[in-house]
């Protein structure tokens, strides 16, 4: 969900959310039931595209909730799984061209409540490049 034009024709807010369902898999260490936690995450963020030259940005403001319940094997609580996450993920994209653009976004924790001892991340950066590949013949 992205709604644009609020405050100005270049600034969005956006929200997105997902909700993922887990099953069961019965070959876990070849005689157990394992299952992993199901997942929600939500996302509310906002972008003011602006100018730079000849390029476009677009400065990116959004916060992650990521919930997950704790894992089972055999139908019991796998200790030192499941909990709760918010992140802060600011970055910006840069238009290059019409088909290409480049992006960098960072994601700090900013809250953690995780049950028992887990490995987590305490940040990431993530650089990305895309290009728009037509499919359709050129007459």
């Amino acid at each position: 969900l992205t709604h644009s034009g609020l405050l100005n024709p270049n600034f969005s807010i956006m929200a997105n959310s997902t909700y993922r369902i887990t099953t069961t898999n019965g070959r876990y260490n070849g005689r157990q039931r394992y299952k992993f936690g199901n997942e929600f995450q939500v996302q509310l963020g906002i972008k003011q595209r602006i100018t730079l030259g000849k390029l476009l940005s677009d400065p990116i403001l959004s916060a992650q909730l990521r919930t997950v319940v704790a894992d089972q094997v055999d139908g019991n609580i796998f200790s030192n799984t499941g909990g709760s996450w918010i992140n802060l993920r600011p970055g910006t994209s840069i238009s290059l061209s019409p088909k290409s653009s480049f992006r960098i976004m960072g994601d700090w924790p900013i809250y953690r409540r995780l049950e028992g001892t887990q490995l987590t991340t305490t940040f990431k950066i993530a650089i990305s490049f895309y290009h728009t590949l037509s499919l359709k013949k050129k007459n």
